[in-house]
Parts: structure tokens; C-alpha cells; sequence
């Protein structure tokens, strides 16, 4: 995201996604034998909950040149040594 829209556009996704899926991700499934019951989809609203609590600090690129947009230049610079070649 190279901009304030984009990333307007992609909060407003993320919300319209978590609005589609609400019931889904409230889906609980139930142990008879036990009688315990745990959220069917644990690992999808974990992934969600990150997203969501992560939000307020994934643009801050947007108004700080200082900050690099990406992790690329780390991957590329420091770590391309560590890549082995064959």
C-alpha cells in the first residue's frame, strides 16, 4: 500500500470481511462425551485477531519516510548470505 486510500480501502475490506464472516467465525463445535465445546475455526480467528489488533501500527510508513514499507531490504542485505547456493 502505497498510500492513505489504500489503506482506507483495506481497513474498510478487513471490516466488510469480519461483518461476512461473523457467524462463521462464531461456530463452536461440541464434544458429547466431554460436553466441551471450543470454536471450530481457532486458528482463523486467530490470524483475525492479529490483523485487528495490528492495525493502528501497520501504516505508520504512510507518514513516516523514515520507517521502510516493507521488510525487503532486510531479506535482500543482511540474510542473502545465509541463503544457500547449489
Amino acid at each position: 500500500m502505497h498510500d492513505e486510500r489504500a489503506m482506507h480501502t483495506f481497513i474498510e475490506r478487513f471490516q466488510q470481511w469480519n461483518e461476512v464472516y461473523a457467524d462463521f467465525l462464531k461456530e463452536k463445535s461440541y464434544n458429547p462425551h466431554t460436553g466441551k465445546r471450543w470454536y471450530t475455526h481457532k486458528k482463523l480467528r486467530s490470524v483475525r485477531s492479529h490483523i485487528k489488533n495490528s492495525i493502528p501500527h501497520l501504516f505508520h510508513y504512510l507518514s513516516d519516510s523514515d520507517i521502510p514499507r516493507t521488510t525487503n531490504d532486510l531479506e535482500g542485505g543482511i540474510n542473502s548470505p545465509l541463503s544457500l547456493n547449489s
